[in-house]
């Protein structure tokens, strides 16, 4: 019997990948699970480039490291201005939020 629920599992595994990821123009980190999928969402400032979506396959192969029995991970990189109310939906998990001023 696990001590530990699902959702923690995957908000720990994803904080540990992120461990050294994190640019300046990362707004927010949220992931989820579905089943046998897990997603990784990233909020980015301005333009995305391609080094932050290979930024996020690399915390994505770290935290399906975690889960033998997932059979897919997706990860999106969208982009957000400071001014946009922080984009959460019913079943995503934070695992970083930026502080904004």
């Amino acid at each position: 019997m696990d001590c530990i629920s699902q959702d923690a599992k995957l908000r720990l595994a994803a904080q540990i990948a992120l461990l050294g990821m994190i640019t300046r123009n990362v707004r927010a980190v949220l992931c989820r699970r579905e089943d046998e999928t897990i997603r990784i969402r990233c909020v980015l400032d301005g333009k995305i480039e391609e080094v932050d979506r290979e930024r996020m396959e690399d915390v994505a192969s770290e935290v399906i490291s975690h889960f033998p029995e997932v059979n897919m991970i997706n990860t999106s990189c969208e982009s957000a201005d400071a001014s946009s109310a922080n984009p959460v939906d019913e079943g995503w998990l934070w695992v970083f939020l930026r502080a904004e001023e």
